[in-house]
């Protein structure tokens, strides 16, 4: 009959049931109070932070101002408290504690706070330095920026070779910003190896540390990709022109992640150096660029490049903007744009190199207006004496 249990199964069902008895009535219990045991005290909530744990979230700005102020009340004890429910991802739901920190920072943050930024960030410094679970540790380390300055520098640089936090730690040092915490991951990155490296790398190009070039310099044929990347990244920053071949050459290169990483700070390194008025090695950069990366999907690099070089050279630009301008069908309009820009601002000694290009945005640009300013300019320069 449909729905009937197998002879086998019926005959073992009363076995079955007394067994799920047993376990809903045994060891259900005890696993449950075992894992209360292991859990501890200290992962559950005080019962006035519980209660404050349940007006989040805040209603309205005020309601959340009040929040604030009650949770700083709870002093150092309330961050431990706090940063104990915190849980790695996927453990469990910890939003409530994670907003109560959140909001304990700004309250503490705020102008004329002094003394709660000082309790808020002494609390987190201490269980930074301790056995604070490394999710509780990224947190406080994100909410840190809030309360924390120079004095939380020597604390925190102690975390940068931390594998589940090191990057957290270098990032808020970055935040702070500064000589000390400049420093700090200089000598980090000293000792640092593997996987350790990028976000160190990438904090100090981030600041524009040049007395971190020679330390970051030595890594730019690193094997490992990511350490590669951040050393573009760097040394674009930066402005080391040093490193402008071997950017250019990754620039190049056949994984297309890397080239396009290895482009983005090819053209930051040319922007930095135009900035220091090295013009002629910018110039070469921006060349590069927009001769090397020709497939279809760089098409923002070259545009990208051929402005860069028309805002850096201006009237000596105007080759290259007609070039791009007669053949490079993907970025024409940019450059014809560029062109007539350069070239509205121009005086008789250029004037056959207006003619050229203006001739050519006439010729082939499909934008109406931008045929029109290249006429009109054409007209003016056709007036003056040859």
């Amino acid at each position: 009959m449909a729905g009937s249990s197998p002879p086998a199964l019926r005959d073992r069902m009363p076995v079955l049931v007394s067994v799920l008895i047993v376990v809903a009535l045994v060891v259900v219990p005890f696993y449950l109070a075992l894992r209360a045991k292991s859990a501890g005290n200290a992962a559950r909530p005080p019962a006035s932070l519980e209660s404050i744990l349940e007006r989040i979230p805040a209603e309205n700005p005020a309601a959340a101002s009040r929040l604030g102020q009650d949770l700083v009340a709870l002093g150092p004890k309330g961050v431990a408290d706090l940063a104990a429910m915190i849980v790695e991802p996927g453990d469990g739901d910890d939003s409530r504690p994670r907003a109560a920190l959140r909001a304990m920072a700004v309250y503490a943050g705020r102008p004329g706070g002094k003394a709660d930024r000082a309790m808020f960030s002494r609390a987190a410094v201490a269980l930074l330095s301790g056995p604070t679970a490394p999710a509780a540790k990224s947190f406080l380390l994100d909410q840190l920026p809030l309360v924390g300055g120079p004095e939380i520098v020597g604390p925190v640089a102690n975390l940068l070779l931390d594998e589940d936090v090191g990057a957290d730690a270098a990032l808020l040092l970055v935040t702070i910003g500064g000589d000390a915490a400049a420093k700090e991951l200089r000598h980090a990155l000293a000792k640092a190896q593997g996987m350790q490296r990028p976000a160190l790398i990438v904090g100090l190009g981030t600041m524009r540390d040049a007395a971190a070039v020679p330390l970051i310099r030595g890594a730019i044929a690193d094997p490992q990709q990511e350490v590669r990347l951040a050393v573009y990244f760097a040394l674009g920053s930066i402005g080391d022109a040093s490193a402008a071949d071997a950017i250019l050459k990754a620039a190049v290169g056949d994984d297309a992640h890397e080239r396009s990483m290895a482009a983005d700070a090819a053209l930051m390194l040319a922007q930095r150096l135009a900035e220091a008025d090295k013009t002629d090695e910018a110039a070469r950069i921006f060349r590069s660029l927009a001769k090397t990366r020709t497939a279809p999907q760089d098409r923002q690099v070259r545009c990208a490049a051929i402005v860069g070089l028309a805002d850096l050279l201006g009237a000596g630009a105007m080759d290259d903007l007609a070039a791009a301008v007669q053949s490079d069908e993907a970025i024409r309009e940019e450059a014809a744009a560029a062109a007539v820009k350069i070239a509205d601002g121009l005086g008789p000694p250029d004037a056959e190199a207006v003619r050229s290009a203006m001739r050519k945005v006439i010729e082939v640009s499909k934008n109406e207006d931008t045929r029109k300013a290249a006429a009109e300019i054409l007209r003016k320069v056709e007036k003056q004496p040859k």
